[in-house]
């Protein structure tokens, strides 16, 4: 059994063009943060 919150995954929507394609660029397990960037519009995004 999956608790609350616990196997979700975020799909991120891209601010400047509405695609939710993503490819990662960096990520920062420390502080819990990953950089992306849109696949169409090339725009990073900090999650």
């Amino acid at each position: 059994m999956v608790g609350m919150g616990e196997g979700l995954r975020a799909c991120p929507i891209c601010p400047g063009c509405g695609s939710k394609k993503f490819r990662i660029i960096s990520r920062d397990d420390e502080a819990m943060r990953v950089t992306v960037e849109c696949t169409a519009c090339l725009r990073q995004i900090t999650i």
